[in-house]
């Protein structure tokens, strides 16, 4: 799920990025790549504290890439 989340990013579909990537994280909880692509997904919405919210050290050092 976390790549198809991928796709839509590129896409620039931010909310169905965002929405794949939290139900890839109910399922894996901790999923780095789920955790990074909806940061940036947030990010594209222009939710930039939501972005960070919940997101790792290592997410937020490519967050900030």
């Amino acid at each position: 799920m976390a790549d198809v989340a991928s796709k839509k990013y590129l896409m620039r579909r931010y909310e169905d990025a965002e929405r794949d990537c939290t139900s890839a994280l109910r399922i894996a909880e901790g999923h780095v790549k789920a955790l990074y692509r909806r940061a940036m997904a947030r990010k594209g919405l222009e939710r930039y504290a939501e972005a960070l919210q919940g997101a790792t050290p290592a997410t937020v050092v490519m967050f900030l890439e």
